[in-house]
């Protein structure tokens, strides 16, 4: 059952929000940011140095770093959690930040006129917007392996190498240009649109092709008379891809051939946009426009336990790797392993693809931040071999 998460601001216009590890909650409002360490059970102000902290429009956390977009003082960083603030706008031209973003071990944001920057907070921000209409309105980000997946809202969906700053357009296929959301789990990508549900493509091939998933239209959203097709908001979590529309929440994870609730729908006001989804290890959060912030267990959806969130049974005995713990560089001990190898990919434990091979290499080297990662092998006949590695 959803439950509010709202002590110390309840009813409070919230803006934004962002959950990490297994208890850190952040609260953008009316008035202010919320930090809480107890998954929500408390709450602390947390605006030394935020000077727009009443007009935070989004944040995000990310290399140890919380980053908050302003509505009138550009972007602030916080290496304490929110203790302290400190302003990181040079080389934007538009004070004004709608949406944050990291992605491709870079941090991204959209302002006010629909442009894009980054920066990997050793430099400035650099406009990124070659390839775009001039009129674009991003909605949304997310990587996987070495590229960038962009959203837009009238122009569907671009990518661009994390190393570049070129976009390219990838809408084969795509029926409905009003992306409101893009996610990435295992080697598909998703895209939720304003009215048509999501679309899903294979990563791992040369170009993106998009097809439809089933109907994003459950029970639920029938009875209530809900527009479950309006896509507002995705995310992956616990082998599952989330989506969010007006009063509530789906999850599929069987690639979109199959919808259900996001949890007991009880207590989410069918009323109320569903702005962001995110997790702590053992809930989901969402943030609501007026309502704050509510919350629903993990456990109220069935447990997806096989593969890397797939349906083939793997094998976590067989495949070494050595050293672990590293900082990114390894090697892999495939001897007992009898088949071709076909692909080697790591993974984060949200189940979003970090890095893929095509070939075995003597040598591995990825650029990972700091945690725990799967490690999958995947062989000509179908076997799946996978092994836990964590980068310091």
């Amino acid at each position: 059952v959803w439950a509010q998460m709202n002590t110390n601001f309840n009813n409070l216009e919230t803006h934004s929000m962002i959950t990490d590890g297994a208890s850190l909650v952040v609260a953008a409002t009316e008035n202010g940011v919320y930090v809480s360490t107890d998954i929500a059970a408390n709450y602390r102000l947390a605006n030394k140095g935020l000077i727009d902290s009443l007009h935070v429009n989004d944040l995000v956390f990310a290399k140890t770093f919380l980053l908050a977009a302003t509505e009138y003082m550009g972007v602030y960083i916080s290496a304490d959690t929110g203790k302290n603030w400190t302003g990181i706008s040079d080389g934007l031209n538009n004070p004004s930040i709608k949406k944050l973003f990291y992605a491709g071990n870079k941090f991204y944001l959209f302002d006010a006129d629909g442009k894009i920057y980054n920066t990997d907070l050793l430099s400035d921000w650099i406009l990124v917007q070659t390839g775009l209409p001039g009129n674009v309105k991003p909605t949304s980000m997310t990587s996987y392996g070495n590229t960038i997946l962009l959203g837009t809202y009238g122009n569907g969906v671009y990518t661009c190498s994390a190393n570049g700053s070129i976009w390219t357009t990838c809408n084969t296929a795509l029926p409905n240009m009003n992306v409101t959301a893009v996610t990435t789990m295992g080697d598909k990508i998703y895209a939720g649109t304003d009215g048509s549900g999501v679309f899903v493509s294979d990563s791992a091939k040369a170009s993106i092709h998009w097809y439809s998933t089933v109907p994003t239209i459950i029970s639920f959203t029938t009875l209530l008379n809900l527009r479950g097709m309006n896509i507002q908001a995705m995310g992956t979590y616990a082998g599952y891809v989330w989506a969010s529309y007006k009063g509530g929440l789906l999850a599929s994870s069987d690639e979109g051939n199959t919808w259900i609730a996001g949890g007991n729908q009880f207590n989410l006001p069918s009323y109320t946009d569903v702005t962001k989804i995110s997790f702590v290890s053992t809930r989901v959060f969402v943030s609501t426009e007026n309502n704050g912030l509510y919350s629903n267990s993990l456990s109220e959806i069935p447990a997806v336990t096989t593969g890397i969130f797939s349906a083939v049974p793997v094998n976590t005995t067989t495949l070494s790797l050595f050293p672990n713990p590293n900082k990114g560089n390894f090697r892999l001990n495939l001897s007992a392993i009898q088949s071709p190898v076909s692909e080697i990919s790591i993974y984060d434990y949200a189940g979003n693809m970090k890095v893929r091979f095509t070939a075995v290499q003597d040598m591995y080297i990825v650029n990972c931040t700091q945690g725990m990662y799967v490690v999958q092998v995947k062989t000509d006949d179908g076997n799946v071999y996978t092994q836990k590695m964590i980068v310091e």
